[in-house]
C-alpha cells in the first residue's frame, strides 16, 4: 500500500463469469449477491460473459450498478481465448462489450482474460483498443472447491491491502 497509496483496509471484490449459464436463469444468485453486498457497502467489479447476459436478469443487473458496481469484459464465451487469431480475439471482445453497452450504457477499460489465460495477441488487441487485463492476487480456486467456509478463509487468509479478489458468480445447483 505504499506504492499505492489509498488503498489501505481495501480490497476489489471481481467476479467471473457474470451472470448465468443460458437457460438456467432460474439458478442464477445475482440478488443473493447485491443483497450481500449492500449489507456490507461494497461495490463490485462482474467480468461479464456476454452469452451470460440474459434479459431476464436485467433489472438485478440495473439494480447493481445502480449500488455502484461495474461490469467489464470477459469475452462472448466461457472458453480459453489464448489461442485465438486476433480476429477470433476481437470478435469475442466484441461479443461481450455489446451485452456491457446494452447493460451500462458504456464500456471502462478493464477485462479480464478467461481461465486467466492472456496470450500475447490478446494483449496486443487489447492495447489497441486501450483496456487492461486485471488478474487477482486472492482466490479459494471456487470452481474446483464445494466447501464456502474453506474458500472465505483461504481469501482472507491471502487479502491485503489493496488485493484484487476472484469470486466466481455461483448459480444454485452448479
Amino acid at each position: 500500500h505504499r506504492k499505492h497509496p489509498g488503498v489501505e483496509g481495501y480490497v476489489a471484490l471481481t467476479f467471473d463469469d457474470a451472470f448465468c449459464r443460458p437457460g438456467h436463469e432460474d439458478g442464477a444468485m445475482v440478488e443473493e449477491i447485491r443483497a450481500l453486498m449492500k449489507v456490507h457497502d461494497a461495490t463490485g467489479t462482474f467480468f461479464t460473459i456476454g452469452e451470460y447476459c440474459s434479459p431476464v436478469l436485467d433489472e438485478v443487473v440495473a439494480g447493481l450498478l445502480e449500488d455502484g458496481s461495474e461490469l467489464s469484459n470477459h469475452c462472448a464465451q466461457d472458453r480459453k481465448h489464448h489461442g485465438d487469431l486476433s480476429g477470433q480475439f476481437s470478435v469475442a471482445l466484441d461479443g461481450a462489450d455489446k451485452e456491457l453497452l446494452r447493460l451500462q450504457g458504456g464500456l471502462n477499460q478493464w477485462f479480464r482474460a478467461p481461465h486467466g489465460k492472456l496470450s500475447p495477441t490478446m494483449d496486443d488487441v487489447l492495447a489497441t483498443r486501450g483496456m487492461q487485463n486485471v488478474m487477482f492476487d486472492c482466490y479459494g480456486n471456487d470452481t474446483q472447491i464445494p466447501d464456502g467456509a474453506y474458500i472465505a478463509n483461504v481469501l482472507l487468509r491471502l487479502a491485503t491491502h489493496g488485493s484484487i479478489s476472484l469470486i466466481h458468480v455461483p448459480e444454485k445447483g452448479f
